[in-house]
């Protein structure tokens, strides 16, 4: 039996979490890889896509590229829609006659928040409302605010009296966060966010096997090595990507 999510409000208003991270963005029933492309006309093919200010964006084909800071292009934002009608449909918000009205709870990597967190609020709550259209359906949607929480610490924050001394590692696709905790306290300055992630390993894969045979592995082989723990490749292939992992 699967436990119930819960739902949270915040003065009248949906609290949504949407959890942006390098390789996939995750909400509490939802979970899409980290990619997004756009077109100026239906796609013909692709079946997971939203619509926009008047543009299809394709969600979860391919990679989005490692950037530090992550205002600097649309992606995140045009993703960070996504998520929220992904989750309002998996809630069954269906009423395309009434706005839902929604606060966003957002993360940043641990040691990034400090610096980046007003400026993500701000990207984030560039539009009042919006309207997206979502499997033949339009959603119709009312930002109330954004709360940007650091990644890693958020996550256990309702269980903070369960530890002891123990440090935390919130191991992504990008970024490493990493925080000591002393008695159920975040020791503030034992806490760090580290450019290393799962993408890294994929990366010494791929450039392994590609130096070593000339081959090119497919991205999609690759995560499914990871994913599962098989190498069902030929060798050499196999042996170079078990030892690059």
């Amino acid at each position: 039996m699967t436990e119930k999510i819960r739902e949270y409000k915040m003065n009248g208003s949906l609290i949504i979490g949407v959890d942006a991270g390098y390789g996939n963005f995750k909400t509490a029933r939802r979970v899409f890889p980290t990619a997004v492309s756009v077109s100026d006309k239906a796609p013909v093919f692709a079946r997971d896509f939203i619509e926009w200010n008047g543009r299809y964006y394709i969600i979860g084909e391919g990679h989005k590229g490692f950037v530090t800071d992550k205002v600097t292009d649309d992606d995140n934002y045009v993703l960070t829609m996504a998520a929220v009608v992904k989750e309002l449909e998996a809630r069954g918000y269906t009423d395309r006659r009434n706005a839902v009205r929604i606060h966003l709870a957002v993360g940043l990597p641990l040691k990034w928040v400090q610096a980046q967190r007003e400026d993500f609020k701000r990207y984030m709550l560039r539009n009042s409302s919006v309207e997206v259209g979502y499997k033949d359906r339009l959603y119709c949607i009312e930002f109330a605010g954004c709360t940007v929480m650091p990644q890693c610490y958020s996550a256990v924050t309702e269980n903070l009296k369960d530890f002891a001394g123990v440090t935390l590692a919130d191991i992504g696709n990008g970024t490493m966060n990493l925080m000591y905790l002393n008695n159920g306290r975040p020791m503030e300055s034992k806490a760090w966010t580290e450019k290393l992630g799962v993408f890294q390993c994929f990366q010494k894969i791929h450039n392994m096997v590609q130096d070593k045979t000339g081959d090119n592995l497919m991205d999609d082989v690759i995560d499914n090595i990871l994913r599962s723990g098989k190498i069902e490749l030929p060798d050499p292939h196999a042996s170079l990507v078990e030892k690059a992992i």
